[in-house]
C-alpha cells in the first residue's frame, strides 16, 4: 500500500512488525529446526569467509556505509517527490486554518456586536470613502488579540482592502 504520508507509513510499518513478531521469530525457530544442515552451512561459508580474509569484515563494513548513504540519498529523494506532491494538500490546510482563523475573528466581531460592546458596522462611516459602513475590517490581522481591534468599512472598499494588500495585513489603511 503505497503511502503518502512518511509518519503514517512508518506507523502502519511498525505496528505491523509488532503484531507479527511473534509469528516471525516462531517461523525463524522452525526453519532453524527443520533445516539444522542449511543453517550451519551458512555459519560456516561466514566463518571461512572472515578466517580467510581478514579484510573482509572492513569491506563488509564500508559496504554497509555506502549503503546506508545510497539507501539515505534515495529516502531523500522520495521524501522530496512526496513533498512536492503534496504541495497543493498543504497549501489547502494552510488556506483552511487561515480561513478558520478569519472565521473566530468574525465571529468575536458578531458576539461583541451582539453583547453589545462593540457598536454595529452600519452606525459607522465607511473609514476609506465616507459612504455607510456595513462590515468591520481587521486592519492590524488576525491575532487572538486583536480580533476585537477593527475598522468599519464599506463591501467595496473592505474588497479592494483585501485584494490590494492581502488576507493578512497590517496598516492596510
Amino acid at each position: 500500500m503505497p503511502y503518502t504520508d512518511k509518519e503514517a507509513a512508518r506507523a502502519y510499518f511498525r505496528a505491523y512488525h509488532v503484531a507479527h513478531r511473534d509469528a516471525r521469530l516462531k517461523y525463524a525457530a522452525e526453519y532453524r529446526r527443520e533445516n539444522p544442515k542449511k543453517v550451519a552451512a551458512a555459519k560456516r561459508r561466514c566463518y571461512e569467509r572472515i578466517k580467510h580474509d581478514p579484510g573482509f569484515l572492513k569491506k563488509r563494513r564500508s559496504y554497509q556505509v555506502e549503503r546506508r548513504k545510497t539507501k539515505r540519498e534515495h529516502v531523500k529523494a522520495i521524501e522530496k517527490a512526496c513533498y512536492i506532491r503534496n504541495r497543493s494538500k498543504r497549501l489547502a490546510a494552510q488556506k483552511a486554518l487561515a480561513k478558520t482563523i478569519e472565521r473566530k475573528a468574525r465571529e468575536a466581531i458578531n458576539g461583541a456586536v451582539q453583547r453589545g460592546r462593540l457598536p454595529r458596522a452600519s452606525s459607522f462611516k465607511c473609514s476609506r470613502c465616507g459612504s455607510p459602513a456595513r462590515e468591520y475590517h481587521h486592519h492590524q490581522g488576525y491575532a487572538r488579540d486583536k480580533w476585537l481591534v477593527a475598522l468599519p468599512v464599506c463591501s467595496i472598499c473592505h474588497k479592494a482592502i483585501h485584494a490590494e494588500y492581502g488576507t493578512f495585513t497590517s496598516n492596510s489603511i
